[in-house]
């Protein structure tokens, strides 16, 4: 199974903040991993409006391409989180 995540999560942002503090602050870091799906654990949660085109496994050993996938990724959650949709998505996991 291929996996998209979020490595580093948005910082907390405040009305004060300026513009370019502002967009630095909301940036995403997201990994792509292929995993077993004997180690996946099915929740009721899904992010909805993020899908995500073909992609195989193959393509994550050329880094090329996983760098791209990685940036569009990253595109995608970014637009998702400035809309305000899914807030729980991009909460860091406290566990």
């Amino acid at each position: 199974a291929l996996v998209a995540g979020i490595d580093r999560y948005p910082r907390k942002v405040t009305k004060s903040m300026g513009k370019t503090k502002l967009k630095k602050k909301s940036k995403i870091k997201p990994f792509l991993k292929v995993l077993n799906y004997n180690h996946l654990m099915p929740t009721r949660y899904t992010p909805s409006e993020i899908t995500f085109e073909k992609l195989s496994p193959k393509d994550l050993k050329d880094p090329t391409k996983r760098k791209t996938h990685r940036f569009q990724t990253r595109v995608k959650f970014e637009s998702s989180y400035k809309e305000g949709k899914n807030k729980w998505f991009f909460q860091k996991l406290r566990f």
